[in-house]
């Protein structure tokens, strides 16, 4: 092989290259772990697929991964990676994601192989690239990656930093009844557990109970399978007929606490109630929201509480046999 196209091959290259596979790396095991964990979220993200695929496919994310970290198989990881991530992208894309969601798997994708260009003279040697021979060049030419690939990284947790630190979800349904016969089941834990979307995912959910029974204090505990955890919801506020508010607070898979609001609005014959709940997330959970989209999933599970609601309220009333 001529001197002036030879790969370059030095510690130096290598460094840049393991620097460069940590940021993948990183969210792929976090990805693959909360596979394995199955939380609510994750279980919505893949509602498309079945539920029995998850664990696997986590498996086989964070299996990859490996290979990908250890030298004598870094290609093979790679290679696997590539068509995993090629899969995300099309869920993505069915999904009806943001485009920021859509673009990551592909972004991902890039650096892995950058990496191993870096990492591995033999990658280099496939590139149509000639590599300059002189040391100052080299050094020119490296660089020069260098400082665009930290432009780009500096760029993207910039803009992941400028996203709002507050999160709201909210979803609202019109109920053909005035706010007092509504406002009972909401405000009585034991009656808003009537058309709680969360219950069927796991009808043996053990419910402790403190507090009153209705109105501000009220409380209860739940200890769950994987897909609800476990955690403590309680009313912090309670206004008849027009608001009650809670705080909710998540202990498994992970912890996290949130306020929920039910609101009631009348109109004429009808009832307008919103569901919202917001909170606060920190720089690692806005990175989070680049692969999953909080309120879609979580509008999701507003919607058909709403609805149960609805039904529980407007269906008609067994007569009592004379």
């Amino acid at each position: 092989m001529n001197d002036s196209a030879a790969p370059v091959d030095s510690p130096a290259l290598k460094w840049i290259g393991r620097l460069l596979a940590v940021p993948p790396a990183f969210m792929l095991t976090m990805s693959g772990v909360f596979k394995l964990m199955k939380p609510d979220f994750v279980l919505k993200g893949f509602a498309s697929y079945p539920a029995s695929a998850i664990v696997p496919l986590g498996a086989i994310e964070l299996l990859a991964t490996l290979l990908f970290l250890i030298p004598q198989t870094s290609v093979l990881g790679a290679v696997i990676l590539t068509g995993y991530l090629g899969g995300a992208t099309a869920t993505h894309v069915q999904a009806g994601h943001p485009w920021a969601q859509i673009f990551t798997p592909p972004a991902l994708g890039a650096v892995i192989w950058l990496s191993l260009v870096f990492r591995d003279r033999r990658m280099r040697s496939l590139l149509p690239i000639r590599w300059a021979i002189n040391p100052e060049q080299r050094t020119s030419i490296f660089v020069k990656i260098f400082a665009v690939l930290g432009f780009v990284a500096i760029g993207t947790m910039t803009y992941i930093a400028q996203w709002p630190d507050e999160y709201s979800v909210a979803r609202s349904i019109k109920i053909a009844a005035p706010p007092e016969v509504i406002f009972p089941k909401m405000n009585t834990i034991r009656q808003s557990l009537e058309w709680s979307p969360w219950m069927k995912l796991d009808p043996n959910m053990a419910i402790t109970h403190e507090g009153p029974a209705e109105g501000e204090g009220a409380s209860y505990i739940w200890v769950g399978n994987d897909q609800v955890g476990e955690g403590r919801l309680t009313i912090i506020e309670s206004r008849p007929h027009e608001l009650v508010k809670s705080k909710l607070e998540f202990f498994k898979p992970m912890e996290d606490t949130c306020v929920v609001d039910f609101a009631l609005q009348p109109e004429g014959n009808e009832t307008l109630v919103t569901w919202k709940m917001s909170g606060r997330y920190p720089f690692m959970g806005k990175m989070m929201c680049m692969f999953m989209d909080m309120d879609g999933m979580i509008g999701k599970d507003f919607d058909a509480g709403l609805q149960n609601l609805k039904s529980l309220i407007e269906s008609p009333k067994p007569q009592p046999v004379p």
